[in-house]
């Protein structure tokens, strides 16, 4: 991690407008917005969810691995597959509903750039238990996507918010979709 990644992550909490305007001028080749920007972030999100038990239980050593990995792996593969299907659904969702054309690459830049409030309230969450307060920032990731929907899908306001609804709601839905499936299957990651 270097200082361009968490500059990246200021620029989207503090300035997504401005952000957003960097992000359509990148180019998709390697696909930076991964490798630089979503992995790392899933990856301190990962770590948070491993150390939450160390932090916040009071059983032995053994019991506390147990549960932190068993977190670990519940909240990992639920963003890590969150990303994957809500670009899916969301490149099929704009030719289907918006009649928008499809673009895979735009879809997989708007996943990754709008979870990240969700993401970093995850950290904070994770580890001090007291900040759930936190999670009512995780609506300013409607922002988010309204700021994307005018910088890098240039479509007018009347499609604007329909747009915003929907994106919103597959990325805020996505990943306890695929926790509450992770679970049912293997009840063990409880």
């Amino acid at each position: 991690m270097n200082k361009a990644f968490f500059r990246r992550i200021w620029r989207i909490i503090t300035a997504p407008a401005a952000a957003w305007t960097e992000i359509t001028e990148e180019t998709a080749e390697n696909k930076p917005y991964l490798s630089a920007y979503f992995y790392p972030l899933l990856a301190m999100v990962g770590i948070a969810a491993f150390l939450n038990p160390f932090i916040h239980a009071q059983e032995n050593f053994r019991i506390e691995l147990g549960q932190g990995i068993q977190t670990f792996i519940r909240v990992f593969t639920a963003y890590f597959a969150s990303y994957f299907l809500s670009s899916l659904v969301l490149d099929r969702l704009f030719v289907r509903w918006l009649g928008m054309d499809a673009d895979k690459v735009k879809a997989e830049k708007l996943s990754v750039y709008a979870l990240t409030p969700l993401l970093l309230v995850r950290i904070f969450t994770f580890l001090i238990k007291d900040l759930f307060f936190l999670y009512i920032f995780v609506v300013y990731t409607v922002f988010i996507v309204w700021e994307a929907s005018g910088r890098l899908y240039v479509m007018p306001n009347k499609q604007r918010g329909r747009f915003t609804a929907l994106t919103t709601l597959v990325l805020l839905l996505s990943p306890v979709l695929i926790e509450f499936i992770l679970i049912k299957l293997l009840p063990g990651l409880t």
